[in-house]
């Protein structure tokens, strides 16, 4: 890959790589917040959605800071506090996964990002948040993404990791470079130079990443595939490493056909208001291009949007998969004290600090370059 840097961009890289490398900035560098949300679809016995309620005994999935639905009923989501610690934060998410597990009964949750056996798309069940006004908008705004994407692309599981910088960072890195933003825009458009660089090396994430080479047949729905028959309801590719985020799986023609300038927050700002703004396609659009692979973190869009968030979301590139659940309940288990047990997760109410600044991949070092 050519080095196409200019004398200028080596020069900043490298007082950045410097002011990361030395004094209380480095010491500072490892103390970064990390959380995990882990979608996974409940299904029964025979691998089939679940049409059951959202178990009454996780709480309400409208105001549990850690236990909630994505876009179904029957998509469940595990969303661990901010942690300092990679290791606390694997240790919440199995006791997330263990305090599910207790309350599910005879279902089972779904090992794979792309689903199993699925209903005809309209049954798909939507995810439903009470008769409180913000609950019924919950819902609609399913319904409305029922409309312009179908509900079965909507079923698709993923892992997100989030990642933030420790504010010390921030502060010494703004320092550094003299900038004359302040340093909550400062923060914003550095987290959009991060975007950038995940957008240009997102295809290595996938391939060394990437755990769904296969679907089953049925989830097409009969839509015209070059993939080969596994076996009779099974379909794959034999080098595919994440079929997840290929044009058969989460995708999105809208974002593809305007695509959001990571270089100025306020036109991205701008940007993302025209594509909220798109009309919706009639029938079930499954576009042609992945969806996004990093963006901000959402909330509603307006200029001063990203200086509000200053958080970037780099998610869908990671697949569920068996061995990373089976390596998870090892390793923790390991580490846990005789005992040790869910009490803290009955009945909490306690606020969800969520990753308030960056959300990258923990194995990815990404130095934004202007």
């Amino acid at each position: 890959m050519p080095n196409t840097m200019t004398l200028r961009q080596t020069d900043l890289l490298m007082k950045r790589l410097d002011a990361l490398s030395t004094g209380p900035t480095r010491q500072h560098l490892p103390d970064g917040l990390r959380g995990i949300e882990k979608e996974s679809l409940r299904v029964t016995r025979d691998g089939m959605i679940a049409f059951t309620p959202h178990p009454r005994a996780l709480g309400s999935a409208l105001t549990h800071p850690s236990l909630t639905t994505d876009y179904s009923e029957s998509l469940i989501e595990l969303i661990t506090p901010a942690e300092p610690d990679a290791s606390l934060t694997l240790e919440r998410l199995d006791e997330l996964h263990r305090h599910v597990y207790a309350s599910l009964g005879d279902e089972m949750l779904w090992t794979e990002s792309m689903p199993g056996l699925l209903p005809a798309d309209d049954e798909i069940p939507l995810a439903f948040y009470g008769t409180s006004n913000i609950g019924r908008l919950k819902t609609v705004y399913r319904l409305g993404l029922a409309y312009r994407y179908g509900r079965t692309m909507q079923c698709i599981a993923g892992i997100h990791y989030n990642y933030s910088l420790h504010e010390e960072v921030w502060r010494r890195l703004h320092a550094e470079e003299g900038s004359t933003a302040s340093l909550v825009d400062y923060q914003s458009e550095r987290y959009l130079a991060v975007i950038r660089n995940f957008r240009r090396t997102s295809w290595l994430l996938m391939y060394l990443f990437g755990a769904s080479p296969a679907l089953d047949a049925r989830f097409l729905r009969g839509r015209p595939n070059t993939l080969d028959a596994f076996d009779a309801d099974t379909l794959y590719r034999p080098y595919a490493t994440s079929l997840r985020m290929s044009d058969l799986g989460y995708s999105n023609t809208t974002a593809s056909r305007r695509r959001v300038d990571p270089d100025q927050h306020e036109r991205a700002a701008d940007r993302k208001r025209v594509l909220l703004d798109d009309p919706p396609q009639t029938g079930h659009a499954f576009g042609r291009t992945s969806a996004a692979r990093a963006r901000v973190a959402g909330r509603p869009v307006h200029r001063s949007a990203l200086s509000r968030h200053r958080s970037v979301r780099a998610d869908r590139h990671f697949d569920r998969d068996r061995a990373f659940s089976r390596r998870l309940s090892a390793d923790v288990r390991a580490r846990r004290e005789p005992g040790a047990q869910l009490r803290r997760l009955h009945g909490s109410q306690r606020e969800l600090r969520h990753c308030d600044n960056g959300r990258a991949h923990a194995r990815t070092v990404v130095v934004a370059r202007r």
